[in-house]
């Protein structure tokens, strides 16, 4: 019997051929005779690629070349030129345009928009709704509350966030907008409050808002700028940063990869000033958890601290810091996971921070949260081996701590098993 292998395309096709022959072969010992060699080659091929690789066996150097670095490298690539390609048109049409500020917002709000619908296409219109509806909040809103122009920005902005995650749009769609909704809010917030404070005056005009909204160097992966340092870039060399990892390495890439993907990686075009978006070293080695939390990603700890943070002091210093974390849940999102870790990070380091200042005040030793400057009125400073080793204390604690909390990102069943059954103290 002879076989037509332009229709049998994959290994469960050749499968059914098997069972075909089987079926109309009268001599089971010439079954084999019937099925192609080629079949097993594809059935070979079809089983290399379709059952998920063991997360907990060892990849060898190939695998991690084709798997990790080779796709990574070509993910990243296709993610970043774009946006570099934008930013690098924005700074030259600033200098050819040099004294035409409306020019210059033009260019911006033209290529802010060209770079969202690359990454989101239609989804885009979340984050442009979004911008339009706090526009509208921080211009004619003025006749109910006139002096709470940063309360009713963000209570708009986290309303519209709440009701778009739950009710409106799809998870996979607002996954895929999130991190860019969260700019735009920090934005919205921030530019409310400085005109709440006077630092900023009147409210922008439209093309100035819309500028800085969408320029091409922070819509898309932040980090967040203030419309201070805005108007204060006069070169308009904007920094693309803070690339989530996540948008980089999908999850078809190697373990090790995956686990990883959370780092923050930085890229820039230029800029007029330094800008740090990340500290690394203190975040893989902190002094305490709240080095992490500050150097993590700094433009959004300076966003927390002044319009969060310092806007709740007057409730308390406890429940300023549990509402500065809560505000950083919502805008990372409505998820179990991160909110219980950002949460645990703000109350454990409350905790690390009050005992440590005791401890400091007690022994008049260097053994604070932050590190002392070079010239503190302590008598026991960092040299010595008494200080040093109660540092490096806090130092593995943080450490094991951040490890700890770590476990709620793993997707394994294995230790969602482990987390939901056996330690549901991670929630305080």
């Amino acid at each position: 019997m002879e076989w037509d292998y332009d229709d049998y395309g994959d290994a469960g096709d050749a499968a059914m051929m098997y069972d075909d022959a089987a079926m109309y072969d009268d001599d089971d010992n010439d079954v084999e005779g019937y099925f192609p060699e080629d079949a097993y080659l594809m059935e070979e091929e079809y089983l290399r690629y379709a059952i998920p690789h063991d997360p907990h066996q060892a990849l060898n150097f190939s695998e991690v070349l084709d798997q990790c670095v080779r796709s990574s490298l070509t993910d990243a690539f296709r993610f970043t030129f774009p946006l570099i390609g934008l930013c690098l048109t924005l700074y030259v049409s600033s200098l050819m345009g040099q004294g035409f500020d409306a020019y210059i917002h033009i260019v911006a709000i033209v290529c802010g928009m060209s770079g969202l619908y690359y990454f989101f296409h239609y989804n885009m219109v979340y984050i442009v709704f979004l911008s339009v509806l706090g526009y509208l909040a921080l211009v004619f809103g003025d006749r109910w509350l006139p002096q709470g122009r940063g309360i009713r920005v963000a209570a708009i902005c986290a309303l519209y966030l709440i009701t778009c995650e739950l009710y409106v749009a799809e998870a996979t769609t607002w996954h895929q907008v999130r991190g860019a909704q969260m700019i735009m809010v920090m934005k919205l917030v921030s530019l409310a409050f400085d005109v709440d404070h006077g630092t900023v005056g009147a409210p922008p005009g439209t093309l100035e808002y819309a500028g800085y909204m969408y320029n091409a160097g922070t819509v898309v992966f932040g980090p967040w700028i203030s419309f201070r340092e805005y108007k204060r870039i006069t070169c308009v060399i904007f920094p693309i940063g803070q690339l989530e990892a996540s948008k980089i390495i999908p999850d078809r890439q190697c373990t090790v990869a995956r686990e990883r993907r959370g780092a923050i990686c930085c890229f820039y075009v230029g800029h007029c000033r330094e800008m740090a978006v990340a500290r690394p070293y203190h975040v893989e080695l902190p002094r305490s958890l709240v080095e992490v939390v500050t150097n993590w990603n700094v433009p959004m700890h300076n966003w927390l601290k002044t319009y969060v943070f310092k806007t709740t002091r007057p409730l308390g210093t406890f429940a300023a810091v549990l509402l500065t974390y809560a505000a950083s849940s919502l805008l990372h999102g409505l998820n179990f996971q991160l909110s219980a870790v950002l949460l645990s990070l703000g109350f454990y380091s409350y905790i690390e921070h009050v005992l440590r200042e005791k401890l400091s005040r007690y022994f008049d030793a260097c053994v604070l949260a932050r590190k002392c400057k070079p010239d503190c009125r302590h008598a026991n400073k960092q040299q010595d081996p008494r200080v040093f080793l109660v540092n490096l204390g806090f130092t593995v604690i943080s450490v094991w701590h951040l490890a700890y909390l770590g476990l709620m990102f793993d997707s394994s069943s294995e230790v969602e098993e482990k987390v939901s059954h056996s330690d549901k103290s991670l929630v305080v």
